[in-house]
Parts: C-alpha cells; structure tokens; sequence
C-alpha cells in the first residue's frame, strides 16, 4: 500500500481495488502485534484468539474503505453459464433492470432521506467515528445495489429447515444493521449465522429489558452467548436501533441472513472460543 501510494500519489482520480483474504490478513497483522494485545483495553476481557482476531480486523479497517464480497453464484447462474457453453440461448429470465438500479442509486444518495434515517439510526454503534460513517454509508448504498441485482430484497421465502418458519426479507434499514455488524462485529455475524434464533433473542432482551421474562425452552440454545453479547455497550445500542419506532424494519429477526451473507464483507471462521467481549 506504501509503494502504490507513493508511485501515484495522492488523488481522488484512482481508485485500488485489492482481491484478499480478510481473514488471513487480519490474522497476520494480529501475529505481528501480539505483543501489544493484552496492554490495550477493548482486548483485556477476550480470549487471545478473539482479541487477536478483533485487533486484525480492526487495523484492517482503517485502509480498506469499502470491503465487498463477491456474490455467490446461484443455481440460476450456472445452469445459464453451461447454457452459453453450450452455445444454447438463455431461458427466460428476470432480470434487474437497468431503471430499477438506478431507482436504488438514487434512492440511497448520501443526502437521500433514506440513508439519512438510517445513519442517524447507526451513528451510534458506529461511535460517531466520522471515517466509520463514511465507510458504512459507502459500504450501505454498494451493497443495495449488488442486493437489487441479487434478488436480496425479494419476496419471502418459507425455511425448509424450520416447519412453519417463515423468513422475512431484507429491508434497507435491516441491511444498515447488519452492514455494522460485518464491519465491527464479524464474529456476532459467524454467531448468528451458527445459531439462527440469536439475534432473535437479543432483540427480545431489548424490548423486555429482562432476559428472565424470555421463555426458556424457547431461547435456551443460545440464552449465553446472547447474554454475553448484549451486555457489549456497542452491540447493544445497534441491537436498541430503531425498534421504538419503526415497526419491525429495524429488526433482525427470523431473517433470511444466508442470503446477505453472499453479499456481505467476509467473516472469520468458526471461533475456537465462546468467549465474547464486553467492551466495545
């Protein structure tokens, strides 16, 4: 990065776009800094392996602006993908239009009300951090984009995996949320991900204010790690975000999270701990 900036300098006509591993970088900036971890704070209530994983994506953050994933290839693509192979004229399909990614564009203009509510919404679980607002607002209307194209805001669809389940779609305000949990907390995402009802159950905890007013056997899988991941200030204040007032927008709950996951900022892998900050 010192090199590319030293050879063109500095100038708003040139954009780096780098193609990395997330995980495996972070991990080696941690390495590098192991000696640091146990003095600095947010560090000295995790695990090592945690609070080396937070460090190595925290440094990270500062220089990568605009961290995008790569949509997975769905079944739809593939099969017209052996289609152009195969010389063979595509089936029919819909397609995003040109107009409606332009709708979206405009619509989550920096100055658009739409990401004005949600940024005011996300101000705080981003620590009024001018560079991380910036980051999450880049990172909100790219993600709205590759989510029109993706089909990310579609209809509902029924959990095969759960017998009357229903998943909701994704909202923009939805998407804002988890959008700041991908670039903070990536390992309450990998959580959520694992254990589909926690997010669920910390939006309960908000709205009860008491997590021995929740059913047991209803949230007892992931009662713990819930509890532990709520008495984070910073995630709780997201998990509070716009549940008093907007309906059910704001919330997490029984959303289709796989399909986010195609399109959000990559993850670390499975923890070897359950342990999980306190501080934020």
């Amino acid at each position: 990065m010192q090199a590319i900036n030293l050879m063109f300098g500095e100038t708003d006509q040139i954009v780096h776009i780098l193609g990395l591993d997330r995980d495996k970088i972070a991990a080696g900036i941690a390495a590098k800094y192991q000696s640091l971890l146990p003095f600095l704070q947010e560090t000295a209530n995790a695990s090592p392996y945690a609070a080396a994983g937070d460090f190595g994506y925290a440094f990270l953050e500062k220089f990568i602006q605009l961290p995008f994933h790569l949509p997975h290839v769905t079944d739809r693509e593939v099969q017209r993908f052996l289609a152009n192979l195969n010389g063979e004229a595509e089936a029919h399909e819909t397609r995003r239009s040109d107009t409606e990614i332009a709708g979206v564009l405009f619509e989550t203009k920096v100055d658009s009300p739409l990401v004005k509510s949600i940024v005011s919404k996300m101000a705080a679980p981003l620590e009024y951090n001018p560079r991380r607002i910036k980051q999450f607002v880049n990172q909100f209307r790219l993600s709205a984009i590759i989510g029109t194209a993706t089909g990310l805001f579609a209809e509902r669809n029924l959990d095969p995996e759960v017998e009357g389940n229903e998943l909701r779609p994704l909202s923009p305000e939805a998407l804002g949320k988890l959008l700041v949990i991908s670039l903070r907390w990536p390992r309450l995402l990998d959580d959520a991900r694992k254990s589909p009802e926690l997010l669920e159950y910390m939006e309960k905890m908000a709205t009860t204010n008491n997590s021995s007013m929740l059913k047991v056997e209803e949230y007892d899988s992931v009662r713990e790690l819930g509890n532990r991941w709520y008495d984070n200030p910073g995630v709780r204040s997201l998990v509070n975000a716009g549940l008093d007032d907007s309906g059910d927008r704001y919330s997490l709950a029984k959303i289709d999270l796989e399909r986010f996951l195609q399109i959000a900022p990559a993850m670390p892998r499975a923890s070897r701990t359950p342990e999980v900050p306190v501080a934020s």
